[in-house]
């Protein structure tokens, strides 16, 4: 068990204005944006597409990883809807805030869980590809990740006046997963090419190989949405 301070009501209040920002501007604003275009294109990068036209989705939370790649990854008109929002007078000033602050800081990357402090509220994580620690606010997340610790989360990590937190979905991986990932995601021959996984993919590879492993069933309690 990490942190043995007591909690601050003051970042947990922090955390959840913050978090219910976040959750606003996503569902009211960034969700609206999306064209039917880059839908299908995401649909297409999960596996989630049938025929030209069709998204089917296995259960409602598959929408979450869907709409965090469109409006987080893509640029339709040279920026993301993350950052378009930053910048869109309908929004109040502190929603516009918010959403500049998610795009501007926004990461996607693998995390090895190494332990929680559920009074705070706090989950500390080591980044496995970009070897650096990192801790994140989830009340929810850090209630399990204590007796998750080794295991994994690929994820997406912003910070909002200096509160780091998710996006709001992750894909979990068990610790006998990790040479594998790391190995797959290392540059390859194919023909006369040198092939790597961008980071701007990089939701999209971990989604597909958390579907192909079928890990539903390890008990895992998602970061909040």
């Amino acid at each position: 068990m990490l942190w043995k301070r007591r909690p601050d009501a003051s970042d947990l209040d922090a955390y959840r204005r913050l978090r219910q920002v976040l959750s606003d501007v996503h569902n009211q604003h960034a969700i609206r944006r999306i064209p039917r275009g880059l839908l299908i294109r995401v649909a297409r990068d999960l596996r989630m597409l049938r025929g030209t036209r069709e998204i089917l989705l296995d259960d409602e939370d598959e929408v979450g990883f869907h709409i965090d790649r469109c409006i987080y990854d893509l640029r339709p008109d040279g920026r993301t809807i993350m950052e378009q929002l930053g910048e869109d007078a309908a929004l109040s000033p502190e929603e516009r805030q918010v959403a500049a602050a998610a795009a501007g800081s926004q990461y996607y990357s693998l995390f090895e869980i190494v332990g929680a402090d559920p009074e705070r509220g706090r989950v500390e994580l080591h980044d496995l590809l970009g070897d650096r620690d990192t801790s994140i606010t989830d009340l929810a997340f850090s209630r399990t990740a204590d007796d998750q610790a080794g295991a994994m989360i690929a994820t997406r990590v912003l910070e909002l006046d200096g509160v780091a937190m998710t996006s709001g979905v992750a894909c979990p991986f068990v610790a006998e997963q990790r040479m594998g990932l790391l190995a797959s995601l290392r540059p390859r021959r194919q023909g006369k090419r040198r092939v790597t996984v961008a980071r701007d993919a990089y939701s999209a590879f971990f989604f597909r190989r958390y579907k192909r492993a079928d890990l539903t069933h390890i008990g895992f309690v998602a970061p909040s949405p």
